[in-house]
């Protein structure tokens, strides 16, 4: 089985994506009840196995989900799900949406990917790092944040769509060791840096970006990375 996505490409089947949509739905519900998140993700998955197609148009799983949630009298997470698929309807229509070097198709997994953060790191995030979105009536969300910050890193080199999403910079979860890290930038041709000179000077804030944005920090980054990761080298 596969499924028609609304640019018209078709993807296999991955019941997955219809589980985080559940979950992320019963949990702003407070109905959140993994056992009976499993069984609606199994009735939904049985109920378009049924219908015999071999491609499922997106909105018809959609409708199917929201059915299934009303069948099983879970009321307050299919009014989430409505809500949320209005949301994402009317950031289609209005045009909020706007392509940057990060493809659609590159982020749609991201998007549905479980959330890596505990309680207190959600707390940090929102607090400090999730963007309010004026036209959307909301902050952002994980993979929004992310995605703005790796586009930013990619915009200070020249960087081809291609390079940014072979990178690693999007994992929410990176397993890698610190030499395998510092291995992977030296092979991109960057240079590691471990250095904090710009927190204990208080190059922050404004005066940070002032200097990001003449040029300027080179002047400082530049020899302290090459210290830094000669200590580290040495060490």
């Amino acid at each position: 089985m596969n499924v028609r996505k609304r640019s018209g490409k078709v993807v296999p089947f991955d019941a997955g994506f219809i589980h985080r949509a559940i979950s992320l739905a019963s949990a702003a519900a407070g109905e959140q009840d993994e056992a009976a998140i499993d069984a609606m993700t199994q009735a939904v998955t049985d109920k378009l196995s049924k219908m015999g197609k071999a491609i499922i148009d997106i909105e018809k799983i959609q409708d199917t989900v929201e059915d299934t949630l009303f069948e099983q009298m879970h009321y307050q997470t299919a009014k989430a799900y409505i809500l949320y698929r209005m949301e994402k309807e009317k950031e289609r229509t209005s045009g909020t949406w706007q392509e940057g070097l990060l493809s659609r198709e590159f982020l749609s997994p991201y998007k549905h990917a479980p959330n890596p953060m505990g309680q207190l790191g959600a707390f940090v995030y929102t607090r400090t790092y999730s963007r309010f979105l004026p036209k959307l009536g909301r902050r952002e969300f994980w993979w929004e944040t992310v995605r703005r910050a790796v586009e930013y890193n990619c915009s200070l080199a020249p960087t081809s769509r291609e390079e940014a999403e072979n990178s690693a910079q999007f994992e929410v979860s990176d397993v890698r060791t610190l030499d395998e890290v510092v291995n992977w930038l030296l092979r991109t041709g960057h240079i590691p840096s471990f250095c904090t000179a710009c927190y204990r000077e208080g190059r922050t804030g404004d005066r940070f970006m002032s200097l990001v944005k003449s040029g300027q920090i080179r002047n400082c980054c530049l020899p302290n990375a090459l210290m830094t990761l000669k200590e580290y080298l040495e060490d």
